[in-house]
């Protein structure tokens, strides 16, 4: 009796918790299928609402009404969806965020190293006649 009392006071403050509200779980994946940490996701007009976690998922608890959502990466483009929250609407999504092109600007690749082989091999060539008369028969 004592443990379904105590069910249904649970139950009564989840519910009541969870009134007016929606939630949004997702996971956001590269284009390799691999999981990204740190991915933002705003709402245009209500600002920043989360943040994915080391696994890539993430979970909105969001009032009713229509969100603009963005999800924000610096490495990746920006992904941008409009969704519709209802009362008691719980939702899952998967987003795949594709990586921004690498801009480098020319570069020039230069040494001061020289290769000592061609010198040595000269000074060698030029001492041939010397060594060869050192040497015993």
């Amino acid at each position: 009796m004592l443990k379904s009392l105590k069910l249904f006071i649970l139950l009564m403050f989840t519910s009541q918790f969870l009134k007016g509200q929606g939630s949004l779980i997702g996971l956001v994946v590269d284009s390799t299928e691999a999981p990204l940490a740190f991915v933002q996701i705003y709402d245009k007009t209500r600002g920043k609402l989360a943040e994915t976690g080391l696994d890539g998922y993430f979970r909105l608890e969001l009032g009713t009404g229509s969100y603009d959502l963005i999800f924000n990466h610096p490495e990746f483009e920006n992904y941008q969806i409009a969704y519709l929250s209802r009362e008691g609407k719980f939702d899952t999504i998967s987003i795949k965020l594709i990586p921004k092109p690498q801009r480098l600007d020319a570069v020039k690749i230069s040494t001061k190293w020289k290769d000592p082989g061609p010198k040595i091999m000269r000074q060698a060539i030029d001492k041939r006649n010397y060594w060869e008369s050192r040497m015993p028969n």
